[in-house]
């Protein structure tokens, strides 16, 4: 599956038409229906050799140059079992609210991979302003907020304001 920006539908949809012996879903944030959120069916992540590539996350890494890093089903698969069966961090009842950049591992993981594995619900906060996130908070009534320092600086200096 890919979740894309609009604006790149036509690029995407001509890249993946390029290759044989592939399939794959992409999605456009008007393709999601939000409105009926509580009615949307699970789909488990698909069976696969642990070995197989699961996602690519595109990193600059330390040397500026853009890469895509392959990450396999186990590499994810071994994180999300680690914080939701030998630490049950999450579980289906609590809410997580994304707030970091889902190009980055930890928050991927942390924020959508983790917590739809378990069968949780995400909230993903319309912007970082203090009015969107406070509305997230209330309107999905979240549980847990992954982040780095940086981040909780920032609320902190929001909410002191």
């Amino acid at each position: 599956m890919l979740f894309i920006s609009s604006s790149k539908k036509e690029l995407v949809a001509e890249a993946v038409a390029s290759v044989s012996n592939f399939e794959c879903k992409v999605f456009i944030d008007s393709d999601i229906d939000v409105q009926n959120v509580d009615s949307i069916e699970v789909t488990p992540i698909p069976e696969a050799p642990d070995d197989n590539l699961l996602c690519i996350i595109y990193t600059s890494g330390t040397t500026g140059s853009p890469k895509g890093v392959m990450l396999s089903y186990k590499n994810i698969l071994f994180n999300a079992e680690a914080v939701s069966k030998l630490v049950p961090i999450y579980r289906e009842d609590v809410n997580v609210m994304v707030l970091l950049p889902l190009h980055h591992s930890f928050p991927f993981v942390g924020t959508m991979i983790a917590p739809m594995y378990v069968g949780g619900t995400v909230y993903i906060a319309d912007g970082l302003t203090a009015e969107s996130i406070i509305s997230t908070l209330n309107k999905g009534k979240i549980g847990l907020i992954i982040g780095v320092p940086k981040l909780y600086e920032t609320l902190a200096k929001g909410i002191m304001v």
